[in-house]
């Protein structure tokens, strides 16, 4: 479910082993030479629970949702050190969830009109409030905000980590920046929600929500997999 790059000593692995994306399964290659056969990739899926719920909005503005455990490693802070004062006045960033850097990560807004702390969110009712999802981790197995971001056709923003990819792909259905300034740069010349452009990632990230992350997709690669091991276990 994640990626590692210590305890790999008083780490035990099975001979088959599930990753939840190719992120997570190249790691396991590279930082514990496991081979590339022992490893099946099957994505997280979750049920759908979209539904197209017309919100009137401000067509000039732009509203960033980037929801998580408020903590280090999803970079909240951060990334209002790296963006306050360079953003244009139209973007704007709520951030959802709760965690122990929730005081500093106010602290850090401080009178901003740009950024926003919601604190705990229905992901199901609020998520056609905004127009982006973003996540910006430092380590991520998959990224479970930015598959309910596609399943509500939601086009997205991320870093280049290998595992988020699997979820957004450059130019397809979102954007990817590989470094703080090259975030500010895309966040400044996002197509607004009302363009053509916003409206094809926008469908590219329905359209790649139903053929790789629904529910029932992922609950029939594990019941083909288990098949498999018991039907080549009783084989031998």
């Amino acid at each position: 479910h994640s990626t590692f790059t210590n305890l790999k000593s008083l780490t035990w692995l099975p001979e088959k082993i599930v990753a939840i994306s190719n992120g997570v399964k190249q790691n396991l290659i590279d930082y514990f030479q496991i081979k590339n056969d022992r490893i099946t990739v099957i994505f997280n899926g979750i049920e759908d629970i979209f539904h197209n719920t017309h919100y009137t909005q401000n067509t000039n503005e732009i509203r960033i949702l980037l929801a998580g455990r408020i903590c280090p490693v999803k970079q909240q802070i951060e990334l209002v050190k790296q963006t306050k004062g360079k953003l244009l006045p139209h973007i704007k960033f709520y951030f959802a969830g709760t965690g122990e850097q929730i005081a500093l990560l106010k602290q850090e807004i401080g009178n901003s009109e740009q950024y926003f702390v919601l604190g705990q969110i229905d992901i199901g009712e609020e998520m056609p409030k905004y127009d982006y999802v973003c996540l910006f981790s430092q380590n991520e197995g998959l990224g479970l905000t930015l598959i309910e971001g596609c399943m509500f056709g939601k086009p997205l923003i991320s870093n280049d980590l290998a595992s988020v990819q699997d979820v957004n792909i450059n130019g397809y259905n979102g954007f990817v920046a590989s470094t703080w300034e090259k975030l500010v740069t895309c966040l400044n010349s996002l197509p607004l929600p009302n363009s053509e452009k916003y409206q094809s990632l926008s469908k590219h990230s329905r359209a790649l929500y139903e053929k790789r992350f629904r529910a029932f997709t992922m609950i029939n690669e594990y019941r083909t997999i288990i098949k498999s091991f018991f039907k080549n276990k009783y084989e031998r």
